[in-house]
């Protein structure tokens, strides 16, 4: 075998796949202690790295959530500041310090609100619209309490009346029926709608809904005055002055100077009075007014509900049910047809969220003309499911139809229905 000389690397032997290696030198073995230090090194470097990296994003998680407190403080700072100028009727400062809570949180949903019913207020709708729907959106995204969104889309439903807006403002009142189905200020808007149509007879029903519901509500009563003044019907007039006399004796005496503006004498009676207990004299103008279509005087002892927007405290109690009125349905109906694809879509969803109370319409509209209203209609029903069963013999009738896009949705309808 050939001999190695110190250090040298040895050849291959004659055994393929093996090696003989020398011993290493000292100077090798110092060499390979250094790479072997510098990996410990850099082991117990990475470590570290991990554990500073660990506290730091513990301590940033912290300080987040401390900064998001800040925030919120802050906010609810500004909104109390201005909710206090408000009260103190400095309302462009306010309009001013709320913009400022919303801008420091703008997730903040009672801010929102407020500001949309403080522009309500001072007659500037367009402003209040916008500021109403975003706090609406974040309200039900954040599960607030369920008469402040009933009575801000109520609310809303009155800014889109005021703009001109009917059928939107139906729409909204969809919604608020929803949420509340018993509410004073819901059907006085109602009745709002449909004063603003022309259609007093309905407007006069919805007021005295609205009383009915709660005759210690201004508005409703007062709305009911106006409009009988304006159409110069005295048994309305009388009615609402009574109301307006019981519920705010103030407003009373500011509604009777109105009267006797229009030339109509102001009759002190209890509003209980029957027709037999009243003395009439045959030429008394008034003889009709004097009808008490309730026969209990309103319970002057019922706390009274601004339409002001508030957060309220939270309630336990249950709020009972109420048949949708059906002027609501048939606004959706009637926007379900719309040419406008994005307003038949929020109809749709509206009256399938109506539910049962919706169907009888809907039946109605499965016999109508024009082939794509019938197939609309039978949407809604398919989209509503089990709960439409009830409508299933007009469903199955449709399948005959002459139309073959009316049978293809009457099938689609007969499937989900049927489930």
């Amino acid at each position: 075998m050939k001999k190695l000389n110190k250090g040298q690397i040895p050849e291959k032997t004659r055994h393929p796949g093996v090696f003989r290696v020398s011993t290493p030198s000292v100077d090798d073995i110092s060499v390979m202690s250094g790479k072997i230090g510098f990996m410990i090194l850099l082991i117990v470097f990475n470590i570290a790295m991990d554990r500073v990296d660990a506290w730091g994003k513990k301590t940033s998680k912290k300080s987040t959530v401390l900064s998001a407190q800040k925030v919120l403080a802050a906010a609810q700072k500004r909104l109390k500041k201005a909710r206090s100028l408000r009260d103190k009727g400095k309302m462009e400062l306010a309009v001013e310090e709320y913009k400022l809570a919303l801008q420091t949180d703008p997730s903040l949903a009672e801010g929102c609100l407020e500001l949309g019913d403080l522009y309500f207020e001072i007659k500037i709708f367009e402003s209040a619209a916008i500021y109403l729907e975003s706090g609406l959106q974040l309200a039900e995204q954040q599960g607030l309490d369920a008469i402040l969104i009933g009575r801000g889309w109520c609310k809303l439903a009155q800014c889109h009346q005021k703009l001109g807006k009917l059928d939107i403002a139906s729409g909204d009142l969809v919604k608020a029926v929803r949420v509340l189905p018993q509410d004073s200020m819901i059907r006085k808007t109602l009745g709002d709608i449909h004063a603003a149509r022309d259609r007093i007879e309905d407007a006069f029903a919805a007021y005295q809904e609205a009383v009915k519901i709660d005759p210690s509500e201004v508005e409703p009563w007062w709305a009911m005055g106006d409009l009988g003044l304006r159409n110069k019907r005295a048994n309305f007039v009388q009615e609402a002055y009574r109301g307006l006399m019981a519920a705010d004796s103030s407003k009373g005496k500011e509604f009777r100077d109105l009267m006797e503006e229009a030339h109509i004498k102001p009759l002190d009676l209890p509003i209980a009075a029957k027709n037999s207990d009243i003395a009439r004299k045959p030429d008394d103008p008034y003889a009709d007014s004097y009808a008490d279509p309730y026969g209990d005087a309103p319970d002057t002892t019922t706390l009274k509900q601004s339409s002001k927007i508030v957060i309220p405290k939270a309630t336990t109690s249950t709020i009972p049910t109420k048949e949708i009125p059906g002027e609501i349905i048939a606004s959706a109906i009637k926007r379900l047809f719309d040419t406008d694809d994005e307003i038949s879509r929020k109809a749709e969803a509206e009256l399938v969220s109506l539910g049962i109370s919706a169907l009888p319409a809907l039946e109605k509209s499965l016999g109508s003309s024009d082939p794509d209203e019938r197939i609309k209609a039978l949407g809604v029903l398919a989209a509503m499911g089990k709960l439409a069963k009830s409508a299933i013999k007009s469903v199955n009738e449709a399948l005959n139809d002459d139309d073959p896009g009316v049978r293809d949705a009457a099938n689609a309808a007969i499937k989900t229905i049927q489930q």
